[in-house]
């Protein structure tokens, strides 16, 4: 466990970056055509013709106005049409309402759709006469035309990848706060959204520091927790997700060859989506002050921890346990005692860690030995000189008792 502590203070654990489709509608090889229904003479110099739908009551476009009226019978699957014709379907009745009356919606729809390819590919549903038509709905017709002759095919695949260049996450204001992520593949969308998992305190912040949610293009973004919801080991995954919805007419022949080929409009719905997932750990630096020869922990030492500035950082006063910091940034510190307990010496030595990436765990001893009780030396020194004094005169009134009568 100790050694697990002190590899990476943030692993990379993984990015898993999945794309999935889902919603999309199946483009059928064969549908059914149900009833069709009369609509009035909207505009001169044409003649009324019927709406076209599957049994579903999804609408269908004729694309030949002569032909007879195809309903309640089978068609079959032809192929795609082309990018203007789409669009028409895209953006005519149902999708979009041009006058509010769905009757008049479709009237203006299947009308463009065969002026549309009168103008592109020479077919004559249409005749000069009607194109003498003004008014509001003969506008509708007009605009959907013109802008289906400039439509382009909407097929950019939809792909998504985030990433990022480094997968630290550094210890900044109260925060863990990760290295800059981007989408390195984006296409199919201008935006995408991101949310993080594995803390209700995580957020996704911009440059400013603004909590978003949604990203734009190749713009960067963080995630970030606060530190003090973190554990030993907090997992963190970033989840990134677009979607994107496009249009298809496809064209469909009936059985009878006599029926009317119509076209169909195909919503299709894709989404993807690219995981990066992180795992947060502390930084946890122990600073044990124990008696030199004894070992026991000692109560009452000062210590500070200055940065690599030389500005100090923390000062605490130590008890019977060992001191924990939690919350410090990548750097290196140097630990030194202040003061000692009462009955120790100062321990004068420096010590230095250094937190980063990779060394998040560090445990520092300062160890401090009992003072020494010197005797006073001008006292000793008087002492000992009054009981030389004492000896000699001793031995001089000794030897002059027992020698000086000889003399």
């Amino acid at each position: 466990m100790k050694n697990f502590k002190k590899i990476f203070s943030i692993i990379f654990v993984g990015i898993i970056t999945l794309a999935t489709v889902v919603g999309v509608k199946a483009v059928s090889e064969t549908i059914s055509l149900g009833k069709a229904t009369q609509l009035p003479k909207y505009m001169d110099n044409i003649i009324a013709f019927s709406t076209k739908e599957m049994t579903n009551g999804e609408q269908l476009y004729c694309l030949n106005m002569h032909a007879n009226t195809a309903q309640n019978i089978k068609a079959n699957l032809v192929g795609k049409t082309d990018a203007g014709l789409t669009y028409i379907l895209e953006n005519g009745y149902p999708n979009k309402s041009f006058t509010g009356n769905s009757k008049k919606d479709y009237y203006i729809t299947q009308v463009a759709v065969w002026m549309y390819l009168d103008d592109t590919t020479g077919s004559s549903n249409l005749d000069k006469a009607f194109r003498n038509n003004t008014g509001e709905m003969m506008n509708h017709i007009k605009k959907l035309v013109a802008n289906a002759k400039q439509a382009t095919s909407h097929n950019e695949e939809l792909k998504l990848e985030i990433s990022s260049n480094s997968t630290n996450m550094s210890l900044q204001d109260n925060y863990y706060v990760s290295e800059l992520i981007t989408a390195s593949t984006i296409s199919g969308t201008e935006t995408y959204n991101v949310a993080v998992t594995g803390s209700d305190q995580a957020e996704i912040i911009d440059a400013n520091n603004n909590v978003i949610s949604t990203i734009k293009g190749n713009d960067s973004f963080r995630v970030r927790i606060p530190a003090n919801t973190v554990t030993d080991q907090t997992s963190l995954v970033v989840t990134a997700t677009a979607s994107k919805t496009t249009y298809q007419a496809y064209k469909y022949k009936p059985r009878d060859s006599k029926m009317q080929s119509v076209a169909r409009l195909v919503k299709n719905t894709k989404n993807v989506k690219s995981v990066l997932a992180f795992t947060v750990s502390r930084p946890s630096v122990t600073i044990n002050k124990i008696d030199a020869e004894t070992k026991a922990n000692l109560a009452g030492a000062i210590i500070a921890i200055y940065n690599q500035q030389g500005t100090e950082v923390r000062r605490f006063t130590t008890t019977l346990e060992p001191y924990v910091i939690t919350d410090l940034e990548n750097g290196t510190y140097t630990v030194q005692e202040v003061s000692a307990p009462n009955g120790y010496m100062r321990n004068e030595s420096s010590f230095k860690f250094t937190i980063d990436d990779q060394n998040r765990t560090h445990t520092i001893t300062i160890e401090d030995y009992k003072e020494v009780i010197v005797p006073d030396t001008d006292t000793t020194s008087t002492l000992l000189m009054s009981i030389i004094g004492i000896i000699v005169s001793g031995i001089g009134v000794f030897y002059i008792r027992k020698y000086g009568k000889k003399a």
